[in-house]
């Protein structure tokens, strides 16, 4: 039953990439890979793509988790598979941001994740995509526009009532209240909340 193999490698993948036992990891990546390609399974087999690259990049390579990352975005895109795409693409635009100092692109693929998760009126994804894309403009010094991605952030996860997200959100606030601005008064008010 390679489709039953295929999840179970797929799990010992994730696995074992949890505990960071990469040579493990890559080598079950692989293999699952490697059926559903040859199943032609797009849908699982560009999840397999994008954890492998998730693996890559906990491990600090950026180079071979963008490759993946790349790899999965064209599958994703080949099979309309918007929500996962948004996924990718974020993860792209940190590397890009991150390892590569990319701002530019990163931004675009920031900016085409926000895209996608507006057409599919997603507001959990649309909140993802702008406490990404707030940590874009906080590197590149643009304080009003890493507030202003964050207060919407903040906004969506309210009016979902998803209060992890925005008891998250109000420390991630908090925090640049403090260390970005000096104001440890407006940092404890945030973390108060």
């Amino acid at each position: 039953d390679s489709t039953l193999l295929s999840a179970t490698y797929h799990d010992l993948a994730l696995s074992y990439s949890a505990a960071k036992d990469y040579t493990k990891a890559f080598a079950f990546f692989t293999k699952t890979i490697a059926i559903r390609k040859a199943q032609h399974d797009t849908l699982n087999w560009s999840s397999s793509l994008f954890q492998f690259g998730g693996a890559y990049h906990n491990k600090g390579q950026y180079k071979e988790a963008n490759d993946y990352y790349m790899e999965a975005s064209v599958l994703q895109r080949k099979s309309n598979d918007k929500s996962n795409l948004i996924y990718t693409l974020a993860s792209m635009g940190v590397i890009a941001q991150g390892a590569d100092n990319n701002y530019k692109q990163a931004e675009l693929y920031f900016n085409e994740a926000i895209k996608l998760a507006t057409e599919l009126k997603d507001d959990y994804m649309l909140a993802y995509c702008y406490s990404r894309k707030k940590g874009l403009y906080r590197s590149q010094g643009k304080a009003a526009l890493a507030d202003e991605s964050i207060n919407k952030s903040l906004a969506l996860y309210q009016k979902q009532k998803n209060w992890k997200e925005v008891a998250n959100t109000l420390i991630d606030i908090g925090y640049d209240q403090s260390y970005v601005y000096g104001n440890n008064a407006k940092a404890l008010e945030y973390i108060n909340k």
